[in-house]
């Protein structure tokens, strides 16, 4: 389903990972994925690798677009995209969570979307993993007023085309990684299922 999301990574008091995601980007998608990866991964060792990751600027993007057979416009059809994708799939639409594993397995060209978190009406969740204290930060959307919940609340608010305005995803809950690799992806379905319950 089309829940667009950040996948993010800080370490070193910089967020070195802010993955674009399209799909899936609720507690039992991408926030499930998160929390199964900080679970089975080392997390020391996945810091190491986070830090060798370099970002890539809007043209070298714009660069391996092209080098799939991409014209410019904005727009692509399928077998440019499915093209795209399998060369440099921690750069396209649907790689979401997924960038951690990738990371994980040596990927250090990465994209960095952070400025979509300002946009609350369209970035509907943030998972962040903080490697420096340990914790899954979780960030939710849909903010209409002003608030200082979190890392992004600093950023731009955006104004929609109906002219209202929408302020940057706040933060809602931290989980520490310890709890996460006792009771994995549980540790955070469980703060949903009472908040619907109540």
């Amino acid at each position: 389903m089309g829940t667009r999301h950040l996948t993010c990574v800080l370490v070193d008091d910089k967020i070195r990972v802010a993955q674009y995601g399209q799909w899936d980007g609720y507690p039992d998608g991408a926030g499930s994925h998160c929390c199964n990866f900080i679970k089975e991964n080392d997390m020391g060792s996945f810091a190491e690798k986070v830090r060798q990751t370099t970002e890539l600027s809007d043209d070298e993007i714009e660069d391996r677009w092209r080098e799939c057979g991409a014209d410019g416009s904005g727009f692509v059809n399928m077998e440019v995209s499915d093209d795209f994708e399998k060369k440099y799939p921690q750069l396209h639409r649907n790689c979401g969570a997924n960038i951690l594993d990738l990371i994980a397995i040596g990927v250090t060209e990465v994209s960095l979307s952070t400025e979509f978190a300002a946009d609350s009406l369209f970035c509907e969740w943030v998972w962040l993993l903080n490697l420096d204290n340990q914790t899954l930060e979780v960030y939710e959307g849909f903010q209409k007023s002003p608030h200082e919940k979190g890392r992004f609340h600093s950023l731009e608010s955006r104004d929609t085309h109906s002219g209202g305005t929408y302020y940057p995803v706040a933060l809602t809950h931290v989980i520490p990684f310890d709890e996460i690799k006792a009771n994995g992806k549980q540790s955070l379905l469980d703060l949903y299922q009472e908040a619907e319950a109540e």
